[in-house]
């Protein structure tokens, strides 16, 4: 029996490949090409967000004018609306006064005129009050405003009758 053949020992490991100077550039390149391209995109998408950032401020900013015109113009018209009232109010309030003023001096009492245009003796005094007094007073004496015909002054109407007949006197010599 013959021996086995020695075994065989392990190829030696294949050399390992030369560095190729210009396979190394060329992947330098790539590498900075893609590094220059994910900054790109980085950039791009950095400016998207701050593009898309404003957007959104200005659609906050202009809701806010918006809003602020709205609450201007709600308290314009509120105001408005008030004033109108008050006007309506103060309206109603002069009817209201001009009403009762007509009421009273449209009011005929005509014990008063009677009393006012009365000259006979017997009825002098004030004439009466729209209001009648509270407490009844048993007072008997002269009364404010009557006439007694012991002045020494002539009133208007006596100064008057006394011009007229006067004035008929001495056309007559005239």
């Amino acid at each position: 029996m013959k021996a086995p053949p020695p075994a065989a020992s392990e190829p030696p490991p294949p050399p390992p490949p030369e560095k190729d100077e210009i396979a190394e550039a060329i992947e330098k390149e790539k590498k900075v090409a893609e590094a220059k391209a994910e900054a790109a995109a980085l950039k791009a998408k950095i400016e998207a967000e701050q593009k898309a950032a404003e957007a959104k401020k200005k659609a906050e900013a202009k809701k806010k004018a918006e809003a602020k015109k709205k609450a201007e113009a709600k308290k314009k018209a509120e105001a408005e609306k008030k004033k109108k009232e008050a006007e309506r109010k103060k309206k109603l309030a002069e009817a209201k006064r001009k009403a009762e003023e007509e009421k009273k001096k449209n009011q005929f009492d005509p014990d008063r005129i009677a009393a006012l245009l009365d000259k006979t003796p017997e009825k002098r005094g004030a004439p009466r009050s729209a209001t009648e007094p509270s407490k009844p007073t048993d007072y008997e004496g002269p009364t404010a405003g009557e006439r007694r015909g012991t002045d020494t002054v002539l009133t208007a109407r006596q100064q008057d009758l006394l011009r007229s007949q006067l004035a008929g006197q001495l056309r007559r010599c005239w």
